[in-house]
């Protein structure tokens, strides 16, 4: 994110993000200039681990207890002098990677089963978070332990549940196709259960890879 290599929280300060000098990946010298290293606290009534990061036209933050976004002012690149931190909503996050779905993030809400769809909203001039689950919602019931996203030949994430079921959303904003469907195996006597998941690129397509 704008040309830094980026993190979030930690066990003592888990509510702060470091950006390293611009251009520089190894270097977390901080100072005065604008392309030194970052160093910023977000600013909120309670103290929110830092659970996800994501770099799009702004720094998306997902916290336990909100979500974020951390850009420059007046539009100008992120500076130490010129952060500004903007509070979006209060859902909170889980902790489990959000994924950036071309102009969306899709990110689960604290408990593992709502997920969440973080896009910037022109007529709020803001970011909201609809949930994705209201009209299946038992399809993540258990809660989701592990995700990954599959971008050709269609988008669609793939999800573990806690008690071994994949539930795969299709996701494709444009055309306004959002849909859940549901994976169950089996090792020909009973229910078996997915353990994890993963993409990997394919030579035409991407590959779906699961551990059962």
């Amino acid at each position: 994110f704008e040309d830094r290599l980026v993190f979030g929280g930690n066990t003592s300060e888990p509510d702060t993000i470091w950006g390293s000098v611009s251009s520089d990946y190894d270097n977390m010298t901080e100072g005065a200039n604008d392309d030194d290293a970052l160093n910023f606290t977000l600013t909120s009534r309670q103290v929110n681990v830092i659970e996800w990061l994501i770099g799009k036209d702004k720094l998306l933050i997902g916290t336990s207890g909100a979500e974020w976004s951390l850009s420059g002012s007046a539009d100008e690149p992120l500076t130490p002098s010129n952060a500004k931190a903007e509070q979006h909503s209060t859902y909170g996050s889980a902790n489990l990677q959000a994924i950036l779905a071309n102009e969306s993030v899709l990110f689960f809400q604290r408990g593992k089963e709502k997920m969440r769809e973080l896009a910037y909203n022109w007529e709020l001039d803001s970011y909201v978070a609809p949930d994705m689950t209201i009209l299946a919602n038992l399809v993540t019931d258990s809660g989701i332990d592990d995700v990954t996203y599959q971008k050709t030949p269609d988008s669609i994430l793939w999800c573990v549940r806690n008690d071994g079921e994949m539930p795969v959303f299709s996701f494709e904003r444009k055309e306004d196709i959002t849909a859940w469907s549901r994976f169950i195996t089996t090792d020909g006597t009973s229910d078996s259960d997915f353990e994890s998941v993963a993409r990997i690129n394919g030579t035409t397509e991407d590959e779906v890879w699961a551990v059962v």
